[in-house]
């Protein structure tokens, strides 16, 4: 499930840096003659300009929030933002004006600004040492940067379009500079290496900057308009003429148009109620989302991804208004920003919403409804939502084929609702506790609101980790299942069929909803993890995967930190390395130390306790037994089984702390009595049985059903069990375990289960033994079968049947270290290998 946590440890680069892609404001200078300075002043003199020079830059990027990537007699930097870059550029102009009078001196810089994508990655600590920068920077937005800054005069700015508008829009930030400035266009211009031609635009003060048209080089020039090209004038100008009637038809009959396509992204900026009633802040803008969100042509750009997006462009907590969201809408690639807003108009309240073009700024569309009070206004608001569908091109079937009233798939509660929204606003920021409180109201208020139960049952699930008491809310959601839009019914049955019914249905119902809303982060990324943990297919769940971590949805870390493990089992270890550490750049939260994981595979003990530094003692408890956890693996992986009794010791007194998880103290438990009985220690046995009686308890316990590592606990104790004689107890181990046909469909159970089955029937036959376990062999078996069939064919004195098993074992780290969500029988997969030594 679309959950859990990631590292922000510093660790040590892969052989192949991690690449990051983002959209961010490029800003190139150039020092005019600087070679011509040198010649002048000298080495000496020269270097105390250049010193002075690099302090200005400095200050200047510390004050516009800039970031240096590289500098000689000029400089390539980054910015969020536009007018950022432009605030840098104009402080500079004047900053070398001021320096060159002082100095004697005449100091000018051409400078180029470009937004775009780039491509960053760090170089290497060595790198770095003998001269590299620390970081690197690729991508279009860079050279054409450059052409900007070659084709600039000295003391002129020059922007590309969009960076111009951008910048243009956001002016009053630069406060009573922004009086001062003046903005150019300079025409259409082509660039070399630049595949179209590109507006040209300059920003500049008034006896500081060039202010003038820009000269044609070698690496740019400019276009000529067609009626300065003498051949076939006449011909030209009629062209001119017919293309401009055609242009004035256009524009006295046409609306603006809006290239808009399926599955195309909208940004949805916020709510502005222009009425005195507060209780529709909150309410209309969960409702208005939930409604488009029922589209299977329109994307919406997530509330999430919304509040990432104005964190990087430094607009924390600030609303998104036509500016804003417009600026938002081109960083994040989409099509639209629609903006709703709902105000008294004649004695009736009117629902109205636009669709704006990010790129101009121009309203291409409106739509809106009137209602005769406030009762209506959910009406209203189904009534404009049709119309915006039906505007940005979605077909008239299609709307009615997937649209349900706002009052049956929310409630018609405007308090309930109001509160629902203010839960998922605080929920967002992190304030769980608050945002559960919060739905708890709404649902004594709507004891029918299918969707606040729901989101309960996500919070219980995820957060409290109590599946018993997310199936309940579950339930109680699908006994309202018609108060359901489409889109959340077909994510609802998803999740409960993960938690209560078999893996066919649980396969069939997150295949649906991909199918359905292929553009949806969380079904994708459940899907695969379904794929991963629940059908033990790790290359089926790589595709889906691949669909998050392209978007720019902001959990897309996780799915590269999942496609890591799924490549980890693979054997593919260098790939998994570059997904964990993509995923890292892409997440930060709390560690969950699945980055380690490939080090561990491929047995690189040394930089895994590098990694893993030292006890994180400010983390929560279950993060630090996860750590001690992760430690011991290391000193199995090493064979020193004194300092791994150490450290899962460690582990088992942190994790036994009240209300710590008790999936995870049974982890350690399973680890330890395995350490025991692979020592040869006659508690082993002891452990063993204490161990089985403990998880039979558990098992019955309320939410017992619907833990998978407690049945693979019981499952592997039995095995155990059989392998030191204990047979009686491993009938009751697996007895003890699950048998419910749903349980036993998830191949990580059943597989284990036929396993240790194997391993007791045949206890005493060898040949059997073994040919009971081959029938397992699908790719799909547990690391444990393998290690069950080197015993076997050691028993049948089977050496070259031994020796290919003990191949495989070694030859499969990858599966011993992952094979199972939550890294349940890591420690005792690893002592298995290490007795194979």
């Amino acid at each position: 499930m679309y959950s859990g946590g990631s590292p922000s440890e510093p660790r040590t680069p892969t052989s192949t840096p991690a690449v990051t892609p983002m959209l961010r404001t490029v800003l190139l200078c150039d020092l005019v003659d600087s070679t011509a300075l040198v010649e002048r002043l000298g080495d000496t003199r020269t270097t105390l300009v250049f010193q002075r020079h690099d302090r200005l830059i400095l200050e200047l990027l510390e004050a516009t929030q800039g970031r240096l990537i590289d500098k000689a007699d000029g400089l390539l930097a980054l910015f969020e933002r536009p007018i950022q870059a432009v605030d840098f550029a104009l402080r500079y102009q004047r900053g070398l004006r001021v320096m060159g009078v002082e100095l004697g001196l005449p100091l000018q810089a051409r400078v180029g600004i470009h937004v775009g994508d780039v491509m960053t990655w760090k170089n290497d600590p060595h790198a770095v040492s003998v001269g590299a920068k620390p970081m690197e920077v690729e991508g279009l937005a860079k050279p054409v940067a450059a052409r900007l800054m070659a084709l600039a005069q000295p003391s002129q700015i020059l922007m590309s379009g969009m960076a111009q508008s951008l910048a243009q829009r956001a002016i009053a930030e630069l406060g009573e500079t922004a009086e001062k400035v003046r903005w150019m266009v300079h025409g259409r211009y082509r660039f070399k290496g630049v595949p179209a031609p590109m507006i040209v635009h300059e920003v500049g003060e008034p006896g500081y900057a060039s202010l003038r048209q820009p000269q044609s080089g070698q690496k740019g020039w400019r276009e000529i308009p067609l009626w300065r090209r003498p051949p076939m004038l006449a011909l030209e100008v009629l062209v001119v003429m017919a293309v401009a009637a055609v242009s004035l038809w256009t524009t006295l009959k046409s609306e603006p148009a809006l290239a808009f396509s399926e599955r195309d992204w909208v940004v949805v900026g916020d709510l502005q109620n222009h009425t005195p009633e507060k209780l529709f802040d909150q309410s209309l803008d969960s409702a208005f989302r939930v409604g488009l969100e029922q589209s299977r042509y329109v994307n919406l750009v997530s509330e999430l991804q919304v509040r990432e997006g104005l964190s990087r462009m430094q607009r924390q907590g600030q609303s998104v208004d036509r500016q804003i969201g417009a600026e938002l809408a081109l960083r994040e690639g989409a099509k639209a920003l629609v903006l709703a807003t709902i105000g008294e108009v004649g004695g009736r309240i009117r629902f109205s919403v636009e669709i704006i073009d990010p790129n101009t700024g121009v309203t291409v569309h409106s739509v809106s409804a009137d209602s005769n009070n406030r009762d209506g206004v959910i009406p209203a608001m189904d009534e404009v939502l049709a119309g915006l569908r039906e505007r940005l091109g979605e077909s008239l079937a299609s709307i009615g084929k997937t649209s349900v009233p706002l009052k049956q798939i929310t409630t018609a509660n405007l308090e309930a609702l109001k509160l629902y929204g203010s839960a998922e606003e605080l929920i967002g920021k992190g304030q769980i506790n608050e945002g559960r409180f919060l739905i708890e109201q709404a649902l004594k208020l709507d004891p029918g609101f299918a969707m606040a139960w729901s989101r309960l049952a996500t919070i219980q699930y995820s957060v409290d980790q109590n599946p018993g008491a997310a199936v309940a809310s579950f339930n109680d959601a699908m006994k309202h299942r018609e108060r359901l839009s489409g889109r959340e019914l077909l994510i609802l049955e998803a999740t409960v069929s993960t938690l209560t019914r078999d893996l066919r249905s649980t396969l069939t119902a997150w295949s649906a909803t991909v199918q359905t809303y292929p553009d949806f982060a969380g079904a994708q990324h459940n899907l695969a993890f379904a794929q991963m943990w629940l059908a033990r297919d790790p290359k089926a769940a790589i595709p889906h995967l691949d669909v998050v971590t392209r978007s720019k949805h902001p959990l897309r870390g996780y799915s590269a930190m999942l496609r890591g493990l799924a490549r980890l089992q693979l054997g593919d270890t260098a790939a998994a390395s570059i997904d964990m550490d993509e995923g890292l750049t892409l997440v930060r939260v709390a560690p969950n130390y699945e980055y380690v994981l490939p080090k561990l595979a491929a047995g690189e003990h040394e930089k895994l306790l590098q990694l893993l530094g030292q006890e994180p003692s400010n983390l929560p408890p279950s993060f630090r037994a996860e750590w001690w956890l992760r430690r011991a693996a290391v000193e199995v992986d090493r064979g020193d089984l004194s300092a791994t009794a150490v450290a899962l010791d460690n582990a088992a007194r942190i994790a036994a702390v009240p209300g710590a998880s008790p999936t995870q103290r049974a982890k350690i438990r399973l680890a330890q009595t395995a350490l025991m009985i692979a020592r040869g220690r006659p508690a082993g046995r002891k452990q063993l049985f204490d161990f089985v009686r403990e998880e039979s308890a558990r098992r019955n316990a309320p939410g017992g059903a619907y833990d998978l590592g407690l049945q693979l606990h019981l499952a592997h104790a039995a095995s155990m069990a059989a392998r030191i004689g204990e047979t009686q107890l491993a009938r009751i181990a697996l007895s003890a375990a699950a048998v419910d046909p749903r349980i036993l469909s998830y191949v990580p159970v059943s597989k284990q289960r036929a396993t240790a089955d194997c391993e007791i029937k045949h206890a005493e036959a060898a040949s059997a033994r073994l040919n009971c376990l081959d029938s397992l062999v699908d790719g799909k078996e547990p690391y444990q079968a393998h290690v069950a069939m080197r015993s076997a064919a050691m028993d049948a004195k089977d050496t070259a049947r031994a020796a290919r098993e003990l191949a495989w074992l070694q030859q499969h780290r990858g599966i011993a270290v992952v094979e199972t969500e939550n890294q349940t029988l890591q420690i005792p997969n690893l002592l298995d290998l290490n007795a194979t030594r």
